[in-house]
């Protein structure tokens, strides 16, 4: 099952003997999860003037909400957490007026948010960021969720869920004609004329074996951001 803040997205499995590993192995979007599109919001007259109004942090969550990391507090992903500003791999949401969420990041960084509704705006989310190199011998780790985009008619889409990790431990393996493994990013669904959201970042996979091994397909890519009908809204691609 997909991660929730608590349980879920992980695949494991350890075989003593030899394991075949067979079709499709999947973890794809069970990381951490995208950021909710904001309830319908435009600061006064809803005009290229009022765009200044985005910010980085938005409790009251009038911005996208940011995607889900590694920072568990209140203001960083939920309820409470929006804003165009990033929490670690978790990508920002969309500015006003219907800025593009960002990408979740991961092994590499998520891609900002597209413009506000005025071209000149750059209020997209701001991308997840890639974090320090770490071996997946010593961790594991999803990749971030992508921002929600901003919307103020009922037409923006939310950030995607990033890739969940799959683990394989065997005495040897085999891999069958055609397998894969996957912990892709989820890519965002697209808008109307407002905010999309940004694409889930890739997860991890780590195979191991003594012995003989015959490694199957692996793919962590991110996802893509949801495109626009109004063009420039568009957001970004997962790390």
């Amino acid at each position: 099952a997909p991660g929730n803040g608590t349980v879920g997205g992980v695949v494991a499995f350890l075989a003593g003997g030899v394991a075949t590993v067979s079709g499709a192995v999947r973890a794809d979007g069970a990381g951490f999860r995208g950021g909710a599109r904001n309830a319908d919001f435009c600061n006064g007259s809803c005009t290229c003037r009022t765009d200044d109004a985005a910010a980085l942090d938005d409790g009251m969550c009038r911005m996208g909400g940011r995607g889900e990391g590694f920072d568990t507090s209140a203001t960083a992903f939920g309820a409470t957490g929006c804003g165009m500003g990033n929490r670690g791999v978790g990508g920002g949401g969309g500015g006003h007026i219907n800025a593009g969420g960002a990408g979740g990041g991961h092994a590499g960084a998520g891609g900002t948010g597209g413009a506000a509704w005025c071209a000149s705006t750059s209020n997209g989310g701001r991308p997840g960021a890639a974090i320090a190199a770490v071996s997946t011998e010593t961790a594991l780790t999803f990749g971030g969720g992508g921002g929600a985009g901003q919307q103020n008619n009922t037409s923006g889409t939310n950030g995607a869920a990033g890739g969940g990790v799959v683990f394989v431990r065997a005495a040897s393996l085999v891999r069958a004609a055609g397998a894969s493994i996957t912990a892709r990013g989820a890519g965002a669904t697209d808008s109307g004329n407002d905010g999309a959201g940004g694409g889930g970042a890739g997860g991890a996979a780590l195979l191991r074996a003594l012995g003989a091994t015959m490694c199957p397909t692996v793919d962590v890519s991110g996802g893509r951001g949801g495109t626009s009908t109004a063009g420039m809204l568009g957001g970004g691609g997962g790390g």
